[in-house]
């Protein structure tokens, strides 16, 4: 993992949703995402768009992930037993 480049805030109002859930999160006030296009109609995500939005998400809570990590750890989550967490 690196360290994170863009700001907390920032990463939750691209995402549209509170990651960290902290009660000052601008998705609390404001529900369009962040800069001079945020205001725009959303688009409807495709399976690829859904999926991309997830890792985009883990990559932007754990601090820039680099594409062969996240590589290396998903087979080995998937082959993983499912613990009621994660169900």
């Amino acid at each position: 993992m690196s360290k994170r480049a863009t700001a907390k805030f920032k990463i939750d109002r691209r995402m549209g949703e509170n990651i960290w859930g902290r009660g000052k999160s601008p998705v609390n006030k404001r529900s369009y995402g962040p800069g001079q296009h945020g205001q725009r109609r959303a688009r409807s995500c495709r399976n690829y768009g859904t999926q991309l939005q997830a890792k985009q998400k883990l990559k932007g809570y754990y601090g820039n992930i680099t594409e062969r990590s996240s590589a290396n750890t998903t087979p080995r989550l998937r082959a993983a037993p499912a613990t009621p967490a994660r169900t």
